[in-house]
């Protein structure tokens, strides 16, 4: 299947503008409702509340809930919370540039998980060479931004 770079970049235009849209989004919330489980719990309910509906009237194919594929994905999903609770705690306390930067960094969790847990070939050069991009990128951003900081 050919994909054209014209798609891929849309692809990454959008998913960097719904991130980056998303964190605004939860940072106004909970400096409105300080209660980050409230309101991760409203945003998963409703995600999960909207997918169901759209599974009802057939607008998409959603697949039933069974038990054993729950039980399979129950770490993915409990791990997944962690860290969306951990990424609601830091929006409280530090600005959303800062979360960005953080976030980015978590690709290197990724890859070593691939490479470690999965059993995955080593990176490729391009691929360092891109994670090093990322590593300058975010050491530039602290580096720079004089008004960094975490309140506690």
């Amino acid at each position: 299947m050919s994909v054209s770079i014209g798609y891929v970049g849309m692809l990454i235009a959008s998913h960097m503008t719904v991130s980056s849209t998303m964190l605004v989004l939860n940072k106004a919330v909970l400096a409105a409702i300080p209660l980050p489980t409230i309101v991760l719990l409203c945003q998963v309910g409703s995600s999960a509340l909207i997918l169901w509906l759209l599974g009802k009237f057939k607008v998409l194919e959603v697949d039933a809930l069974e038990w054993n594929t729950a039980k399979t994905f129950s770490l993915n999903a409990l791990a997944f919370m962690a860290l969306l609770f951990t990424n609601a705690k830091a929006l409280e306390s530090a600005n959303v540039e800062a979360v960005v930067v953080c976030r980015t960094m978590s690709i290197f969790v990724t890859a070593y998980g691939d490479f470690r847990v999965l059993k995955s070939r080593a990176l490729d050069v391009p691929s360092m060479l891109a994670l090093g991009l990322v590593i300058l990128g975010a050491i530039g951003y602290v580096v720079m931004d004089k008004g960094f900081k975490v309140d506690n």
